[in-house]
């Protein structure tokens, strides 16, 4: 009869301790979610801040997609005759898997069929594969898409920009739009190192440090929201080749892109894979 008190005894401290030590580790467990909860709405808020930056700088392929847009970039008769051999082919699509993948794709098939339509190359393979992309990704709409010849455009980019910030930052989603805008970056250095003559040469002094200036910004971005998403690492390696830019008039820009060309091409391949 002790014996089995002792027992029942014996179980019932080890239940007791048990339990406390469950109670411990769910308070831990507790206070590590609260603080997850701190750093991701602290480093939401930050991320929010400096997109919101760059879209009131109207932050889009300001040279490439926008500067055709625009007819600052255009080519003779003569110069359409060579076709570029450096856009992505449409096939790549069928590669990308992740929504990582896709976002970046998205972009990087929109800023190429600018430049495809500029040398009167047919665009109805990109446009076919820019909107399966866009109904993946569920993006409907995108300040991308804005027409910059229109009189409202730079409204209507800060506006959509602006709301769409807000929109993946409430869904969670903030890391697709931070993809977006990386891909902008990386596609338009990769754009200006293939084609110097056609993208720099209309680029002024105050062109260059706007630019070098948003392209801190995004290495910025990406690497503060790299740290709390891991998925994102392969992302800020791709990003991280373009943080040496620092030129401040053009014939800097030419060195410096044209002197880590193989790096940029490397980079844009990698961040579809």
């Amino acid at each position: 009869m002790k014996k089995l008190a002792l027992i029942i005894s014996c179980a019932a401290i080890a239940l007791a301790i048990t339990s406390c030590g469950n109670r411990r580790a769910q308070k831990a467990q507790a206070e590590k979610d609260q603080l997850d909860s701190l750093l991701l709405l602290e480093l939401t808020t930050q991320v929010d801040s400096l997109m919101g930056i760059l879209v009131n700088r109207e932050y889009t392929p300001q040279f490439s997609a926008k500067g055709i847009a625009t007819g600052a970039i255009t080519l003779t008769d003569k110069e359409k005759k060579v076709k570029p051999d450096y856009l992505l082919p449409v096939s790549r699509a069928d590669e990308m898997q992740t929504l990582m993948q896709k976002n970046a794709g998205f972009i990087m098939f929109t800023l190429d069929r600018a430049v495809a339509k500029l040398y009167g190359m047919p665009t109805d393979e990109y446009d076919a594969v820019i909107a399966r992309l866009m109904a993946d990704i569920n993006l409907k709409d995108a300040p991308m898409n804005i027409d910059w010849g229109s009189e409202t455009a730079s409204q209507e980019f800060v506006s959509l920009g602006m709301a769409k910030i807000k929109e993946e930052s409430q869904k969670g989603t903030q890391k697709y739009l931070v993809t977006r805008l990386a891909a902008i970056a990386l596609e338009d250095m990769y754009l200006f190192c293939n084609n110097q003559e056609l993208f720099l040469t209309k680029m002024t002094d105050k062109d260059v440090a706007e630019l070098t200036f948003r392209l801190a910004l995004v290495v910025d971005i990406v690497d503060r929201i790299a740290a709390y998403y891991p998925d994102m690492a392969p992302l800020k390696a791709c990003i991280d080749i373009l943080a040496p830019i620092n030129a401040t008039d053009v014939n800097q820009l030419k060195e410096q892109i044209a002197s880590i060309k193989p790096q940029i091409e490397e980079a844009r391949n990698n961040m579809l894979k």
